[in-house]
């Protein structure tokens, strides 16, 4: 999409200065992620498939069978996003190991 860079009183200047720097932001952090994605190591493809599954989990458990169940899951989604260690069929993985697998847990 082609965003004006001029103010139509549509958009207003600090949103668009916003939009530019989350825009930034995302191209930092794909350009990051990107040797981590094409590396074929053994040891990093499955830290990439359990980074996965811990974050994915949670959001697809989530269900409105009681409150404390739906408060449960969003607990969990939110420590892995924050980089806290989740443990997990009888392991332990935490997605804070450093910023790559921290952003790659963000944009799964």
């Amino acid at each position: 999409a082609v965003v004006s860079t001029q103010s139509t009183g549509i958009v207003s200047g600090t949103a668009y200065s916003d939009f530019q720097r989350l825009e930034s932001d995302l191209k930092t952090i794909e350009k990051e992620l990107s040797n981590f994605l094409i590396r074929t190591d053994k040891d990093l493809v499955k830290m990439r498939s359990q980074l996965k599954l811990i974050t994915i989990t949670p959001i697809n458990t989530i269900s409105a069978s009681s409150n404390e169940h739906m408060a449960s899951k969003v607990k969990e989604l939110v420590g892995i996003l924050h980089g806290r260690k989740v443990a997990r069929n009888m392991m332990v993985i935490d997605s804070g190991i450093n910023n790559t697998t921290l952003n790659y847990c963000h944009l799964v």
